[in-house]
Formats: structure tokens, C-alpha cells, sequence
């Protein structure tokens, strides 16, 4: 007969381990090997089948053959009879397993009380620098460790299952002896697992054990990712303020605040705008509920097709526009040259020049696109823009002898009061103030007229009716609030207003300031005629700046001038609202930021499926083991010792009695001779 240590094709299975001893028969001596080795005529070797050593009479010397504690069959020659052990329940044998999955679960649990309780919540402040992931960390370890030695004592105790299965019932790839060594190898890490993996190919559900030890590695920086810190906006107690006014009067520097803000909307030029008065904010963020000002506003019309334009031979300076005794002696341009005249007759304006690159601005007190009864009872001024689109055609020597007639183009710009309805958010230094509504409506009560009753126009004659008892320096103009609801017993109006006088001031510098001229031949080494200190921010709104980036498409440049032209508004609209006399605080939200807790249940999902899976499989061990009648042994490195060393077996006990071996073993010395574990001699 094959010694079983030493032909790894037995294998180690048998349908007998499993069963429960009835009567020991006598035994049976084995005959002698090499070496004191003994063999049995028995049948294959398994858990339980045996061969007890035969020890030495110390006084003689001579070998005995005594009926010591034995592991063979029950069956087998050489058992004594004896009582069967009646064994732990199940649910006893697999206590620290289920107690482990408790646990796991238990950690678990705390880990979703502990992440609802912060989700969304500010970040918390703990003691010794401990973080909501030291936490996380903490618990998810507990938990992984848990039910990973859960997987690892039930994979081991299929070694067992495997070895107990009957030959004919089962593949016989699961019961070689490589098999068991893979198994336990993978009860012990990631590396037995894969062999484990490699060598059934998923054939058996202990391979799914086996992935699930692999997945493990990636619990910790997978649950990692559950938690993510995002910042929001928290309220914070510090200021936050703007100003709006409901009325604008007179004050002592009136007339400096003014000039100096219709002078700042001239030379905020296209590039650089006007922007809204910013707010006073304590952090770097401010909202305001909407808020509602007096104003300025700017409207412009294209009354292009207004104009009259005419071919002037033989022109002087005399003739060109703009040209005063100083300048003319200055000799700027050729003369007598060709010239071009763009003519609106309706305000009697005319732009003559005998250069391409031209237009002037001017002032009058009527309007031609705007017949609005409203518009033109809030109007403060009217302007009107020509301009040549012609292009740089206008060099010396230029061969102009069939040039057919120039473009030109025009428009009307009105600035009128209004009443304005503003969002504004301040954010890191930059105002972003948004109109909402604007309403021009004048209130109807006695005595509300227009700014200019009794100013005329030198050049046209033209004058605003009014009623002759009324002065244009005394009085207001009222407005009505748009988002006032009177009752039937109202006793006062919800307005907004201006002194006449003061309006009539802002008229005046603006028709003072504003009216501008520029004419040009385009070649940068010849000066060119520029009246105005805003002539130069015009052109760069029509012209785009430099000679070689010219706009001449009409509705680029009328889109570039309302930006130009709404920059005198705003400015407007600031000095009226940061009135010193009529200015009122409007109060708003501080806003800081804070960290929060954002928690992604979606990563939590891997640690609950793995704890999952370690529970099934735990459920699918306990009953295939009790199924197979097959001993709780699991990882027990000494049962295997039992099962594969005959000597120690005999010394000890039986694989069934393992508590009582486990007693008995701690007075057993051993060692390692010939390659195997036997008893000392000593």
C-alpha cells in the first residue's frame, strides 16, 4: 500500500468523516516501516482515518503495541468501544463568526448614523485635530476586518467540506490535496485567493470568497470617497449697504457733482464703461433684495434716413464745420477741395467736411425719433450724432474726380429721468447691478411741467410749451413710483422727484460738455481737427480705436455708441442716488463661506455589498457543513496537524475531540526530524 505523505494523487476525501464513532474494535498492529513508520491496511487516509504510533517500553526497550487514544474510523480495527460525544450545536460552533458579523454590521450602522447626523452640516471642529474621515476610517476598518474574518474561518472549513464529500457527487478536481493547500492558502490572503481564483476558474462558490478577499483591498479608498467637504455662502453679521434716492434737490456742491458727473460719464469712454456705484459690503460677497432709484436713462434712435446729403465743390474752411478764425489760419486741410455736406433739416444740423474720417455732436431742444408724450416730458437733453462711413478716402492726391457720394449716418440720443428698478450683487470687488424696470410716467397732479418751460433754442427757435405762470426754477418734476398701490383714502402720493432747477442744471452742462467734432484725412502723419476732450472716446467707438481695425457696418457702430452714451446715464443715475441731502441706506446680506459636509451615499454602497456577500456566504457554510455532517474544524492548524500526523493524533486525540486535544496539546513537545513532526524522545 501507497504511503498517503508521500503520493500526492491520493486524495483526501472520504464519505466516512463525517460519521459519529459507535464501537472501538480491537485494533489491529501495523506492520513496521523504515524508519519506525507504520502503515495501515485501513483504506485512504482522511480527517479521521489514522494510524496511532507504536511507543517504547522504557525499561525494556522494546516496542508495544498499546491501545492508546487513536484517530482512525470507529470502525476500523484497533477502536475500543466507547460512547459517541454528542457535539455543539451549530449555531455554537460558528458563534465568534456570527458574533463577528453582528459586529460588522453594527459598525456599519454607525457609520450611516454618524455621516446622516454631518451630512450637509457645516464642517464640525473635534478635539486633537480628529477629522469626520478619522472616523470614517476607524469604523470602516472595524467593519472590513469583521466580516473578512468571517470569509476567512468559512473558507477554511470548506478544506473540510471539500475533503468530505462523496467522489461520485462532485467534480473530482475539488477534493486533490493541491485543492485543500489552495484553500487555505486563500483563508490567509490576496495571493491565495487569486491561486485560488486561477486554478477553478470560478467553478465553485468558494472562488466567489475569493474575489470577495480580493475586493477588500479597495474597501478603504473606496469609502474614502463618501465624504466630500464643499464650500457654500453663510450668512454673517456685518454690513451691507447701498443708497438709493427718491428725490434729488439742491445741495451746496451741486454744481461740482455735476459737472463732475457728466464729465466722468464723457471719459468712461467705449473701452472702459461707467459702472454702477458699488455697495458697501463687510466680506467678499453681498446680495441685496431689489431697490428702486430715480435715474438717468439713455435712448437712441437711427434717423439715418432723415438725412440730406450733398456734394459741395470748391469748399473753404469757411464752409466746413467747426472751423473757427484760429483753426483756420492753422491750414489743416487743402483748400479749395472737394467737401461733403450731411444735413438733418428737421433741427437745421449739418456736418461739412472734406475729409471721410468726420462727425460732430451736438445739442437741440427738440426730438425727431421720440414723439412719446412721456419721453419728452422727462427729457433732459437731446443730441444728435452724424458721421461719415465712407472709409480712408480722403488722402492727399486720392483720385476723387467720379467718386460717387459719401455714406453717412445719424442718430438721436435722449436722456430723460426715469425710475429704475435695480438686482445687485456684489462679488469679490465686482458690482453687478441689473435692470429690472424702468417707468418714465409722470405723476398727474397740478403744477407738474417739464424741466424746460421757458428754455429756447438760439439756433431753431423751437420752445417747450408750458403753462406761463410756471418758472423753470422753481417747482419739481414728480414721477410716480411704479410699485406703489394707493387706497381709496390715500392722503399722500408715493413719488419720485427732481427740483426743477437742478434738472435744468444738469441740462446745461450737458449741452455745455457733451457736443463734439472731429475731422481726419486718416494718415496718421497729418493732424486732423478735434474739438472736444470726448471726440477722441467717439471715434474709438465707431472706428474700433486704430485706423487699421475700422468698423463701418452701421449697426456694429450704433451698438458700440449705445454702450458709449449709456455710460453718461449711469453716471447720472450715481450722482442722484449718492445725493448727500436725499440719499436713503438700503440694507442687504453679508455673505462668507463655510465648509460643509457633502456625503456621496452611492461610495457606501461597495462596503454594505461586500458585508452582504460575507453574510451569504457564511449562511451557504454553516449549511453545507451541517449538511455534509462534516466537523466545525475551519483554520485550526492543529486539527490539521491531527489529520495528517498519525503520531500526534495518537498522543492527543481524535479531530472530533477537539476542545479536549486542545487541552492535551499544550503538554506534547514535538519536532521536526526526517521531514516530519514527531513526538521527542525526551
Amino acid at each position: 500500500m501507497e504511503n498517503p505523505s508521500t503520493n500526492p494523487s491520493i486524495r483526501v476525501s472520504s464519505d466516512d468523516c463525517h460519521r459519529r464513532p459507535e464501537l472501538q474494535k480491537p485494533a489491529v498492529p501495523a506492520a513496521p516501516m523504515e524508519n519506525g513508520a507504520q502503515h495501515s491496511d485501513t483504506g485512504n487516509l482522511s480527517v479521521e482515518t489514522l494510524v496511532p504510533p507504536i511507543p517504547v517500553d522504557v525499561d525494556s526497550g522494546v516496542r508495544s503495541v498499546p491501545n492508546p487514544p487513536t484517530c482512525e474510523h470507529p470502525e476500523s480495527p484497533g477502536h475500543d468501544e466507547q460512547s459517541p460525544r454528542k457535539g455543539k450545536p451549530a449555531w455554537r460552533q460558528w458563534l465568534p463568526e456570527i458574533s463577528y458579523s453582528i459586529a460588522s454590521l453594527c459598525s456599519f450602522i454607525t457609520i450611516v448614523a454618524v455621516l446622516r447626523a454631518y451630512h450637509g452640516h457645516c464642517l464640525p471642529k473635534m478635539p486633537n485635530g480628529i477629522t469626520l474621515n478619522t472616523l470614517l476610517a476607524l469604523f470602516t476598518t472595524f467593519s472590513k476586518a469583521a466580516f473578512m474574518a468571517v470569509v476567512s474561518e468559512a473558507l477554511s472549513q470548506w478544506k473540510w467540506n471539500l475533503t468530505c464529500v462523496a467522489g461520485a457527487s462532485v467534480k473530482q478536481t475539488f477534493d486533490k490535496l493541491s485543492i485543500f493547500s489552495n484553500v487555505d492558502c486563500a483563508s490567509r490572503g490576496t495571493w491565495g485567493s487569486w491561486l485560488l481564483i486561477w486554478n477553478l476558474k470560478f467553478r465553485h462558490v468558494i472562488t466567489g470568497a475569493a474575489a470577495l478577499s480580493l475586493l477588500s483591498t479597495f474597501t478603504s479608498p473606496i469609502t474614502q470617497q463618501i465624504i466630500a467637504y464643499d464650500r457654500r455662502p453663510k450668512k454673517i453679521h456685518d454690513e451691507a449697504r447701498t443708497v438709493f434716492a427718491r428725490d434729488y434737490v439742491q445741495d451746496p456742491d451741486m454744481y461740482d457733482n455735476i459737472t463732475d458727473s457728466v464729465t466722468r460719464g464723457m471719459m468712461g469712454g467705449f473701452f472702459s464703461p461707467v459702472e454702477h456705484m458699488a455697495p458697501h459690503c463687510g466680506s467678499n460677497k453681498c446680495t441685496f433684495e431689489p431697490f428702486t432709484t430715480l435715474a438717468a436713462c439713455m435712448r437712441m434712435r437711427d434717423i439715418s434716413h432723415t438725412l440730406e446729403i450733398s456734394r459741395v465743390e470748391g469748399s473753404t474752411s469757411d464752409d466746413w464745420t467747426g472751423i473757427d478764425p484760429l483753426t483756420k489760419n492753422l491750414n489743416i486741410f487743402q483748400e479749395p477741395a472737394t467737401a461733403w455736406r450731411a444735413r438733418i433739416p428737421q433741427v437745421d444740423m449739418e456736418l461739412v467736411t472734406p475729409v471721410s474720417i468726420a462727425f460732430v455732436l451736438d445739442g437741440r431742444n427738440r426730438s425727431i425719433a421720440f414723439q412719446d408724450a412721456h419721453d419728452n416730458f422727462t427729457a433732459l437733453s437731446n443730441l444728435y450724432l452724424i458721421w461719415s462711413a465712407a472709409g480712408n478716402v480722403s488722402y492727399p492726391g486720392y483720385n476723387r474726380t467720379n467718386e460717387g457720394p459719401w455714406r453717412f449716418h445719424a442718430v438721436e440720443i435722449l436722456y430723460h429721468l426715469c425710475v429704475n428698478t435695480y438686482s445687485l450683487d456684489y462679488f469679490k470687488g465686482t458690482t453687478k447691478t441689473t435692470l429690472l424696470a424702468s417707468s418714465n410716467i409722470p405723476l398727474d397732479i397740478p403744477g407738474n411741467q417739464p424741466l424746460h418751460c421757458e428754455m429756447s433754442d438760439q439756433e431753431t427757435g423751437y420752445v417747450r410749451h408750458c403753462s406761463p405762470n410756471i418758472s423753470h426754477h422753481t417747482g419739481r418734476l414728480y414721477l410716480q413710483d411704479p410699485n406703489a398701490t394707493l387706497s381709496p383714502n390715500h392722503t399722500t402720493i408715493p413719488h419720485y422727484s427732481i427740483q426743477r432747477n437742478v434738472g435744468n442744471l444738469v441740462t446745461e452742462t450737458i449741452r455745455n460738455l457733451m457736443p463734439g467734432l472731429l475731422m481726419w484725412n486718416g494718415r496718421r502723419t497729418d493732424p486732423g481737427l478735434q474739438r472736444q476732450f470726448n471726440a477722441r472716446h467717439i471715434y474709438r467707438a465707431l472706428m474700433g480705436g486704430r485706423v487699421e481695425l475700422e468698423v463701418f457696418d452701421k449697426e456694429v457702430q450704433i451698438e458700440r455708441l449705445e454702450s458709449y452714451f449709456e455710460g453718461m446715464a449711469t453716471s447720472l443715475t450715481n450722482l442722484f442716488r449718492n445725493s448727500v441731502t436725499t440719499s436713503q441706506q438700503h440694507n442687504g446680506t453679508c455673505w462668507g463661506e463655510e465648509t460643509f459636509v457633502q456625503v456621496r451615499w452611492g461610495w457606501l454602497a461597495f462596503l454594505g455589498v461586500e458585508m452582504l456577500l460575507s453574510y451569504l456566504f457564511l449562511t451557504a457554510t454553516i449549511h453545507k457543513t451541517a449538511k455534509l455532517g462534516a466537523p466545525v474544524l475551519k483554520s485550526s492548524e492543529l486539527a490539521t496537524l491531527l489529520a495528517s500526523t498519525p503520531e500526534l493524533c495518537g498522543a492527543v486525540g481524535r479531530i472530533e475531540e477537539l476542545e479536549d486535544v486542545k487541552d492535551k496539546s499544550k503538554g506534547v513537545r514535538i519536532q521536526l526530524k526526517e521531514g516530519k513532526l514527531v513526538l521527542r524522545d525526551d
